[in-house]
């Protein structure tokens, strides 16, 4: 259904003279080679920028989510109709792989247009979340036929942080400032206050490597990504060494462009949440609301917020669970790890 969708809105937008109905980008989206980014942004980190006109409000790090999972999205007239099928093939593989829809854009006030920089024609940036009114995804010239970095950037858009950026990814690798271009150092920086899943409180109920960090997330930086390099022009070192004991398995492996990991798919899908699903963490801590950022913390909760016919998440622990149930609830716990007793 989704293809037909957009196969149709495309077409029908070839049809009307994509010109008239999508007009050019402004101004201050032409790329600066001096910064390194378009004009009118800032690099928060690697791909991820901020539109000046934002910086100092509560949206630039915010996790800001699409109401009901929905994206309304345009072309820039300066997008070709070939462009604008690859990068409908990257919104295909999000919708097919999530419960986000993403719909062409009619008078939305907060929707994405996508631009092409034809300055930077090996990279891509989008800024991050539902940032309110435009907001923008730049595609390199030469990114249009990488269909996963398309949809790498999608990700940002829907509210995800690179992988490599959580606060406690120090356990799982290793970040080697020396190999790293100075001028891309603050691409490296944990995120402070940035919400993590899996987390690492969850190894002392037995998850461990991959269970708890997304080596092979879509979201992870390569080994080499922002290097330094030699006269010529070879990375002097890996920017970035997965620790032991996951080395052998996942060196190689950070920075896939080819699919998007469980663990990827699982955290866009709970963040999106369906409104029958309901979660509960004994890890938790603060406000619960039942949602996959502030679940409840107890079993008992968890039920009780859980509707009629609806689903309770379990994340990883040990819960007390003895008692009578009368409304019916499916349970999942996609981590495993989890003990229901008295």
């Amino acid at each position: 259904m989704n293809r037909l969708k957009h196969a149709y809105v495309l077409l029908a937008g070839l049809l009307l003279l994509g010109s008239m109905l999508l007009p050019s980008a402004i101004q201050a989206q032409e790329p600066d080679d001096e910064e390194g980014v378009p004009k009118g942004f800032t690099r928060l980190e690697g791909d991820v920028v901020i539109h000046n006109d934002r910086i100092g409000t509560r949206s630039v790090w915010n996790t800001n989510l699409w109401p009901n999972g929905v994206v309304p999205y345009r072309f820039d007239a300066g997008v070709t109709g070939g462009e604008r099928f690859q990068f409908l093939a990257a919104i295909v593989i999000m919708e097919d792989a999530t419960d986000i829809d993403f719909v062409l854009r009619t008078n939305e006030t907060d929707y994405v247009t996508i631009v092409e920089s034809t300055e930077f024609e090996n990279a891509s940036f989008a800024e991050l979340g539902r940032q309110g009114g435009e907001q923008f995804i730049i595609v390199g010239s030469e990114h249009w036929d990488n269909t996963y970095t398309l949809v790498h950037e999608l990700g940002h858009a829907l509210g995800l942080r690179h992988e490599q950026t959580r606060i406690d990814r120090n356990h799982f690798v290793t970040v080697n400032e020396e190999n790293i271009n100075p001028d891309f150092i603050g691409n490296f920086n944990p995120a402070e206050g940035r919400d993590v899943w899996p987390k690492r409180d969850y190894e002392a109920f037995g998850l461990a490597g991959a269970e708890v960090y997304d080596f092979d997330s879509l979201m992870h930086y390569g080994d080499t990504n922002f290097c330094l390099r030699d006269i010529n022009e070879d990375c002097i070192g890996n920017t970035i060494d997965v620790n032991a004991p996951w080395t052998a398995e996942w060196q190689d492996g950070i920075g896939q462009r080819t699919h998007l990991s469980r663990l990827d798919v699982l955290t866009i899908q709970f963040l999106y949440r369906r409104s029958h699903w309901s979660f509960v963490d004994s890890t938790h801590s603060g406000t619960e609301t039942g949602s996959f950022i502030n679940p409840h913390n107890t079993f008992g909760e968890g039920i009780d917020a859980a509707a009629n016919n609806g689903r309770l998440f379990i994340q990883p622990g040990n819960y007390s669970a003895a008692g009578v149930y009368s409304d019916p609830v499916v349970l999942d716990a996609p981590l495993g790890h989890v003990r229901l007793g008295n």
